[in-house]
């Protein structure tokens, strides 16, 4: 890799390029995991463990289910799920089953998850319960032939109830745990998954406010997973870190992040569904020790304001991300007087794979700037009229980001996706 400007801030140990990137999904990755330490937790919930070898059994018993209801590769699949263990066994069983995510945010209202519904012409959607009856009002109007549903805390310590018990589900809709009772045992479908194929749609407003599906690659989370990796290595403990997850997993962040580097660094995920509880986030650090977090700077602020706060509840913290809004140089410099480790800012945007710029992990921080970009990432600033000029030191443009991670494209939209991808 050429030898940019930026790449002299670089820590110690921190390579310019990791290329060639290695053959493998995370599906691999989650594999490779499952032979070292197979009952080390991938996520805990509501006091619940849940290992590796569960998440890879109920997702090898899911992703049989898909297939055995018609599921075939290249499918798009719905997801509508707040943070909870469903959504890590949901994305690996479509995987499995050679599918593609299309994670929506179910709090979007009943039209806008109609649209995003059939604009991937989605024939599954495995949901919560709780957005059971929203799903139902539009289903008609959309492609949907299957609903998969699950009651939040079926993964929980302490479930309220069992699960089939919240609400009744219509005749040919099935659910979760029913699913995975039928089909235990099963092992990992015969399906190729190749590093090129399509793994998740996500859905962005960009710059024109018009939701639209951004393809990424399996590989495209493998990749972002390494550079975050990389970049973060002197606070990483391989697993033995504890990070809170207090942002959706149905967000780029959370697909990139969350199942990607985090897993390949085999990091216990501590799953929250309000990161508006602060009371919940703090008594969650201090009580689990977590090690690690990303969020707003709105959230960074709230739990500095929280009148419970004590000066020792967030000293467990190594390493803190922060991002969608500029930090200021107050919150930074408060809040990193409680915990043991940097605020870490950065930028980027679901088309790169959440990727585009950060500051080193313990290098030198300046308010008003989004750092550095990081390894085998080129930022450039160019004329807004072409994209093509590029524009000298102060001068106001256009970002433009050349990196490997980057969107396959919009999902059926070639003219937007030939005006944002530049070769």
């Amino acid at each position: 890799m050429k030898d940019y400007p930026w790449v002299k801030h670089y820590e110690a140990g921190v390579p310019h390029t990791l290329q060639p990137y290695p053959d493998i999904t995370v599906l691999d990755v989650l594999a490779d995991a499952l032979k070292q330490r197979p009952e080390h937790p991938l996520a805990i919930f509501q006091g619940r463990e849940v290992s590796h070898r569960e998440v890879e059994e109920h997702s090898n018993a899911l992703a049989a289910a898909l297939i055995a209801n018609g599921v075939r590769k290249g499918d798009r699949v719905t997801c509508l799920f707040l943070n909870c263990p469903q959504s890590f066994i949901a994305f690996f069983a479509i995987w499995k089953a050679g599918a593609i995510v299309v994670p929506l945010n179910p709090l979007y209202t009943p039209f806008e998850l109609e649209h995003s519904i059939n604009d991937v012409g989605a024939q599954v959607a495995i949901i919560g319960s709780t957005y059971y009856q929203a799903v139902k009002s539009f289903q008609p109007r959309t492609k949907l032939r299957l609903v998969i549903a699950s009651d939040v805390d079926t993964y929980a310590k302490s479930p309220m109830k069992r699960e089939g018990d919240s609400i009744k589900l219509e005749k040919g809709d099935v659910w979760w745990s029913d699913l995975i009772d039928k089909h235990k045992g099963s092992p990992r479908p015969a399906v190729k998954v190749n590093t090129s194929d399509t793994a998740v749609i996500l859905f962005s407003g960009g710059t024109t406010g018009t939701p639209k599906g951004v393809m990424g690659s399996h590989h495209s989370i493998i990749i972002t997973a390494m550079v975050h990796m990389t970049w973060f290595r002197s606070v990483i403990a391989e697993w033995e870190d504890r990070v809170l997850v207090p942002l959706p997993l149905f967000h780029s962040f959370g697909v990139y992040v969350h199942f990607g580097s985090l897993l390949m660094c085999h990091a216990a995920q501590v799953l929250i569904q309000n990161p508006r509880d602060i009371k919940n986030v703090v008594d969650t650090i201090r009580d689990y020790k977590i090690t690690g977090v990303s969020a707003t700077p709105t959230t960074l602020i709230a739990i500095l304001n929280y009148p419970g706060l004590k000066s020792d509840d967030l000293r467990s913290l190594r390493r803190v991300g922060s991002g969608a809004a500029p930090l200021m140089s107050e919150t930074k410099h408060q809040f990193e007087k409680l915990i043991s480790g940097p605020i870490v800012e950065g930028y980027g945007l679901t088309e790169s794979g959440i990727i585009g710029a950060t500051f080193p992990v313990k290098g030198k921080w300046k308010q008003g700037s989004v750092g550095i970009p990081p390894t085998d990432v080129v930022v450039r600033i160019v004329d807004i009229a072409t994209g093509t000029k590029t524009l000298k030191q102060g001068e106001i443009g256009e970002i433009i980001i050349k990196a490997p991670q980057l969107m396959q494209g919009y999902w059926k939209r070639p003219e937007e996706t030939a005006e944002t991808l530049r070769l």
